[in-house]
């Protein structure tokens, strides 16, 4: 698999071409924040783990949720809608998340190993 950051420039040139603006400035947003993180961590230009990638891509969704809600609450709806397709185009960067009838298999399964009865 890519790295994230491999990814998003990726994602960046395709969405020049379609002239897609909120994706765009969306991944901006995110280059700029795994920037600001490896400057954090040790100066420009320190790589970051896929795990400390995949946090920062975590935290710009938990400000994005927020501020939809913020704006929900406020009556600007329009801007909650942006929020939301920025949202959608970073989660995009996320592994996918299991159902919960995987989540119950390997509950099982890790159950059956161990032989824990709850």
């Amino acid at each position: 698999m890519n790295k994230i950051s491999d990814q998003i420039m990726e994602g960046m040139k395709t969405a020049m071409k379609a002239k897609d603006t909120v994706t765009l400035n969306t991944l901006r947003a995110l280059k700029t924040a795994l920037t600001n993180t490896a400057i954090a961590k040790g100066g420009l230009g320190t790589p970051l783990e896929e795990a400390e990638e995949l946090a920062v891509v975590r935290k710009q969704i938990k400000q994005r949720e927020d501020s939809a809600e913020q704006f929900r609450s406020a009556g600007r709806p329009e801007l909650a809608e942006k929020e939301e397709a920025e949202i959608a185009v970073l989660k995009q960067f996320m592994p996918a998340e299991l159902t919960a009838e995987e989540t119950a298999a390997i509950l099982e399964t890790v159950m059956k190993e161990t032989g824990a009865s709850t």
